[in-house]
């Protein structure tokens, strides 16, 4: 993963580098308070994890990332 946000317009994203080519997927908006979390990291921090590779994933209980 590149990287992530969020936007009025699309909602939460994430850049993902595929073939070469920097793809922006949408993400669930139960992901939200992750990208929040991994934004205030990068700018507030100056800690910026990305790129870097991410799980996505959905448990019974909801959906998840986690930065591997």
């Amino acid at each position: 993963m590149l990287n992530v946000g969020t936007d009025f317009k699309t909602g939460v994203t994430a850049t993902i580098q595929e073939n070469r080519l920097a793809i922006v997927y949408r993400l669930p908006e139960e992901l939200e308070s992750w990208v929040v979390n991994a934004v205030t990291m990068a700018q507030g921090m100056g800690i910026n994890p990305f790129p870097s590779d991410v799980e996505f994933g959905k448990l019974p209980t909801g959906y998840y990332a986690e930065i591997l």
